[in-house]
């Protein structure tokens, strides 16, 4: 060990230099106590020794795979390995004298440095409480540690498995990054041909990504860390089996390396086609995913162009390299008829869908529930997405799933009657499919335009409305208030601004009762026929803290809660009474030119009134879907009113401004003016031939 140690010195040093300019040097640097609560001082000690010192977690990934094909750099020079292998000592423990070296060049003054910083600086700065945290910080310290040889172990079987520097670095790149490549490609594949894949987020693949990359699970150990966060877990146990599954088979490799193998790109013959398959497929299949991505016309055509070119064309680099020789190019033809045949075949199960992902449909006897998200008409609502949301909306009824069911069966047939190919889709819904032994399968459809009343029936459940409107769930809260927002909110000089309503107890659960009863008994396609008039909060927290609660649609049709406001004095319809003004401009695009009229005249006011319709009220939907609530195409219409309703109503309160807009064009400026538009078949006729 000595002796090895001697030969590696260097590195010592270098391990050395590195955790003290890591931990001592940057700690006192960064620790600035004056006029900083002892509890931050503390809080940053403890994150510069390790808790959030990001030189660490770089210097633990970097020196590990140095460390590692360093100690046993010695296996790609043939004079240095049969003077090792010619010396009266078995290989297991020239292994494991050069494991345990590089180990401790990690480990010594990793601790040493570490604990010395965590005296030096709880000295300079009179630092109390750091007691407290030594478990924690040794516990830290374990963990790293076995991060360390996680990598450390991976580069010694990279270098075990070559004979040259340079390929050993590749290896270690492939053994560390091979399987997280793949699974993007993999997932890249399924965006490009399954219409309905759902993405990565949802489905099993991505699990076995997260699995069998053990290289991913170190963010999420270091997320832990750096609230402090020292306790066992699952990531912890699974870098444990891969550094022992590893450093077993780097073992089991360099008892049965030849030694001759020194100098030669692979240490072993009968490995060299294996590493040629398992690099040539996904680097065609990528290739041809990439030609076919960049096609304008004939993507099939390029599709296999680009099969057929990174098929061969990696085949033959890899031969180069392996054989350290340009004419093997065209050598190994054998294996690049296999690799030929595995990218065709994988290709075409990806292009023509062999396995069925795109048609299957689970039967209704086979489904226990099934979760639903869908993003246009949930939008603004419902924000936490399926994978977080689907515990709440479960739909579990036989007569409910038979009905998504349908739904997916007609939706499947559409597609194969039109090829995909029709513009005709309506929304993105996603549904999770919960089987049996608690199986989930997660798939994305569009839905025609024609299906939308169909879904629109299972938007209906009850389950559906809960998930949707989470209030529905909590009407038995006590809230610290409840606000406004939308068409009410923008009646003033200023735009974007929320009012607190002034209400007593009693009136809050009035109101909230009344609008929950009405939310209800909503029919879900109002949503395609109406736009919101207002938007509804309901405060739990501060102020501050209204950003994480939910608003909700007030539609016209609901009358109890409209007479509510009206009557308290909060709410009135839009009238000619409030407005000042109305600018109607209509944007010419084909002579790039504009044509404005103001209009102030009751009169006029009155007529504009029943053809407008606020255009940013969208929340909870997309309304861009639908034609009803889109407006009329060119036209801009802004609103100037009077004055502010919180002027004269001492039921609101004004309590956030968003920003300040002014509209300034020509000679005429309107301040506080609001953006509408014209509903779509409501455009005035005196107004069309006014702008003529």
């Amino acid at each position: 060990m000595k002796e090895n140690a001697k030969q590696r010195s260097w590195l010592i040093a270098l391990h050395i230099v590195f955790f003290f300019f890591a931990l001592p040097v940057f700690g006192i640097l960064a620790i600035q106590p004056g006029g900083v609560p002892r509890e931050t001082v503390l809080e940053n000690l403890l994150s510069i020794i390790g808790f959030k010192n990001y030189l660490i977690y770089m210097g633990t990934v970097g020196l590990g795979v140095l460390t590692g094909l360093n100690g046993f750099s010695y296996l790609f020079d043939r004079r240095k390995v049969d003077f090792y292998h010619s010396l009266p000592i078995k290989r297991e423990k020239l292994y494991l004298v050069s494991y345990v070296n590089g180990l401790l060049m990690f480990v010594l003054p990793y601790v040493l440095f570490t604990l010395l910083s965590l005296a030096i600086c709880s000295s300079m700065y009179k630092i109390t409480g750091v007691g407290a945290y030594i478990g924690n910080l040794f516990a830290l310290m374990g963990e790293n540690i076995l991060v360390y040889l996680l990598f450390y172990s991976t580069a010694i079987l990279a270098a075990t498995l070559v004979g040259n520097v340079v390929i050993s670095i590749l290896a270690t790149g492939v053994l560390t990054l091979y399987n997280l490549l793949v699974c993007v490609l993999f997932e890249g594949l399924c965006t490009m041909f399954f219409n309905n894949y759902i993405g990565s987020v949802f489905n099993d693949f991505y699990t076995m990504k997260a699995i069998f990359n053990p290289f991913l699970w170190y963010p999420s150990i270091i997320d832990r860390w750096s609230d402090i966060n020292t306790a066992w877990n699952m990531d912890l146990t699974k870098i444990l089996i891969w550094t022992l599954g590893i450093t077993v088979g780097s073992v089991i490799v360099y008892h049965f390396r030849k030694s001759e193998a020194a100098g030669n790109a692979i240490a072993f013959d009968r490995l060299k086609p294996v590493l040629r398959f398992f690099l040539t497929v996904p680097i065609a299949l990528a290739s041809g995913a990439m030609f076919r991505l960049m096609a304008v016309d004939f993507e099939d055509g390029w599709l296999i162009f680009g099969l057929v070119m990174g098929c061969f064309l990696t085949h033959a680099i890899l031969q180069i390299i392996m054989e350290f020789d340009f004419k093997a190019a065209f050598k190994g033809l054998k294996c690049l008829a296999f690799c030929a045949v595995a990218t065709f075949l994988i290709a075409g199960i990806f292009k023509f869908d062999l396995l069925g992902y795109d048609s299957w449909v689970p039967t209704t006897s086979k489904v226990q529930s099934i979760s639903i998200y869908d993003d246009g008409l949930t939008r603004g609502l419902y924000s936490t997405i399926l994978q977080e949301g689907r515990n709440e909306m479960t739909l579990s009824d036989e007569s409910d799933i038979a009905k998504v069911i349908s739904l997916v069966e007609n939706i499947s047939s559409y597609q194969e009657r039109t090829n995909n190919e029709s513009n005709t889709y309506y929304t993105s819904v996603k549904i999770c499919y919960r089987l049996s032994f608690g199986r989930e399968r997660f798939r994305n459809y569009e839905i025609p335009r024609q299906y939308i009343n169909q879904f629109l029936e299972i938007c209906n459940t009850k389950e559906y409305k809960n998930a949707t409107y989470p209030i529905l769930q909590n009407q038995d809260k006590e809230y610290r208030a409840i606000y406004l927002t939308g068409e009410l909110a923008t009646r003033n000089n200023y735009e974007e601004v929320v009012y607190e309503l002034n209400l007593n107890s009693e009136q809050k659960r009035l109101l909230l009762s009344t609008y929950c009863k009405e939310l209800e008994a909503m029919d879900m396609s109002l949503r395609l026929r109406e736009n919101a008039i207002l938007n509804i909060g309901f405060m739990e927290g501060t102020r501050e803290s209204m950003y994480d609660d939910l608003e909700y649609p007030i539609y016209s049709s609901f009358t109890d809660t409209c007479k509510l406001l009206e009557d308290w004095g909060i709410y009135s319809p839009l009238s000619a009474d409030f407005i000042d003004s109305v600018r109607v401009t209509l944007n010419v695009y084909d002579e790039s030119k504009k044509v404005t009229k103001v209009f102030t005249k009751k009169e006029d006011l009155e007529k504009l009134i029943p053809a407008l319709t606020p255009n940013y009220m969208d929340h909870n939907i997309d309304v861009s879907l639908i034609n009803d609530l889109k407006g009329v195409d060119n036209y801009e219409v802004r609103v100037a009113f009077k004055k502010s309703l919180v002027d004269i109503n001492s039921k609101l309160v004004n309590f956030r401004l968003e920003n300040t807009y002014t509209y300034d064009e020509g000679e005429e400026t309107s301040k506080g003016s609001i953006s509408y538009q014209f509903k779509e078949g409501k455009l005035p006729k005196f107004v069309e031939e006014m702008m003529k």
